[in-house]
């Protein structure tokens, strides 16, 4: 198989690696050219059925004779280059330990490389295999290979290490535990290649992973290495980078600061910009866990023109994805203070959340129900007026009765928010003896639609919907 084919086929089999294996559909996508550098063949590798072969392959790497040695590992890594690699029938035939010994060769570094490649592409099979490979002893190996002499070699351990830590949360923890992290940071250094960077940034990525959150002690010294590649234009690197920076970000208030200090936020609001959904999806993730940190960190993200960039992506015609992202970062900021919500106000973006409340799918439907609502939880009673005048009531009132229960309370909350405002208005003597809001709920069929949660399977809604029911109607 030559170099063309096998990047090629690398390149998918990781996209369908992160498909399966990131808990995150939005973190999904594989950066292109991701593509270790190449020894030159010192040996010639029959394209023949290999798996035939595989009694003679296992003589040769069992051998003493280097050449044979070399020859046997490359014949095994083009076995598991082919589309669906027979990996159990390769582990099963007992060389996975002369693999992890030939590691261990410095003084034959093409052995090394070709060896690291065959385990690599054992690891990004089921979690079955890359257990096999962590049972034998890969993962310190492959750290130690971070610094190896040989820029070949260390780009595989670097792409060994991402689809070991990738497999799961644990592994990840594993290979953290066992020293990675700082060699692998040191490959961002000294003018390193491009290759490489793609390379290093994408394991990076996968070492901040998992819902199972790290500790920011354990991954904050990855933010200067980020910072460092923050500004390519390279489209690949700047993937990994902000899928890493999304990771990184979701940390508490004290732990956020850096990413202010290190002006990582302006160079977040330029990605906002990007064309592809690779970069802008987790740029978008990344802001929204920014803003969820102190106020003033908040401010810091708004005064950077991010608000006239997030309108843009409600009402321009992008994909599902930015659209429901770009709507539960606004919802992060609805959720803050009166006067975030000011600004959301004053750049016009109620409007557009109205409409997508209306006509949007219903994934992209949930989030904006959750930036009008946490509005009319922290709002001014004037800025709860403002969300009725652009007509937030009607849509609150169709989605009570939807599928979702989270979405239910939701809106039951958003509305009981907007009939205190009414009634507030009415006692103080504004609307008469009317609540105005009231009338307007009652008109848009809101009473009905509570009255018909009364006796909902989930208890939270069906109290909330009998105590609004009860305040400001006879219950019905």
């Amino acid at each position: 198989m030559d170099d063309d084919e096998e990047r090629r086929r690398r390149e998918a089999n990781m996209l369908e690696f992160l498909k399966n294996k990131r808990e995150e559909s939005w973190l999904k996508e594989r950066p292109e050219e991701l593509q270790p550098q190449q020894f030159q063949p010192a040996v010639n590798v029959p394209q023949l059925n290999l798996l035939e072969n595989l009694p003679s392959m296992v003589a040769g790497v069992r051998s003493n004779v280097g050449v044979q040695q070399l020859q046997a590992t490359t014949q095994f890594r083009s076995l598991l280059s082919i589309e669906n690699p027979p990996i159990n029938e390769v582990i099963q035939s007992g060389v996975v330990s002369r693999f992890i010994e030939f590691l261990g060769r410095d003084n034959y570094p093409q052995l090394q490389f070709e060896a690291a490649r065959v385990l690599t592409n054992i690891a990004s099979g089921a979690s079955g295999n890359t257990e096999v490979v962590i049972a034998h002893g890969a993962i310190p190996r492959f750290v130690r290979l971070l610094g190896s002499p040989s820029d070949a070699v260390r780009e595989e351990a670097v792409w060994a290490l991402g689809n070991i830590a990738g497999d799961s949360p644990k592994s990840r923890d594993l290979v953290l535990a066992l020293g990675a992290l700082m060699p692998l940071l040191a490959q961002f250094k000294n003018r390193a290649k491009l290759s490489m960077l793609r390379n290093a940034s994408w394991t990076l990525a996968n070492f901040c992973s998992g819902k199972a959150q790290l500790p920011f002690e354990q991954v904050k010294e990855a933010l200067a290495a980020v910072a460092r590649v923050i500004r390519t234009k390279d489209g690949s690197l700047l993937t990994n980078a902000c899928r890493a920076l999304a990771y990184l970000s979701d940390c508490t208030d004290d732990e956020i600061k850096p990413f202010i200090d290190g002006d990582v936020c302006n160079r977040l609001v330029e990605l906002l910009f990007h064309t592809w959904p690779s970069i802008l999806i987790p740029a978008l993730r990344t802001v929204g866990n920014i803003v969820m940190g102190y106020d003033l960190q908040t401010q810091v993200i708004i005064n950077n023109r991010t608000l006239k960039r997030l309108l843009d992506l409600l009402t321009e015609n992008y994909n599902k994805s930015i659209n429901k992202e770009a709507c539960c970062t606004i919802s992060k900021i609805t959720a803050r203070s009166k006067e975030l919500i000011q600004a959301v106000i004053e750049a016009g973006i109620i409007p557009a959340l109205v409409i997508l409340l209306q006509n949007a799918e219903f994934e992209i439907k949930k989030e904006a129900v959750c930036a009008i609502s946490n509005a009319t939880s922290v709002g001014t009673h004037d800025q709860i007026k403002f969300l009725v005048h652009d007509g937030c009531i009607k849509p609150l009132c169709d989605l009570v009765v939807c599928p979702d229960p989270s979405i239910v309370i939701f809106c039951l909350k958003g509305l009981e928010n907007i009939l205190k405002v009414g009634e507030a208005d009415k006692n103080q003597g504004y609307t008469g003896d009317v609540n105005v809001f009231k009338q307007m709920i009652d008109d848009a069929k809101g009473r009905e639609n509570m009255a018909s949660l009364q006796n909902h399977d989930n208890e939270e809604i069906r109290k909330k919907a009998i105590e609004i029911l009860d305040t400001y109607w006879l219950r019905v």
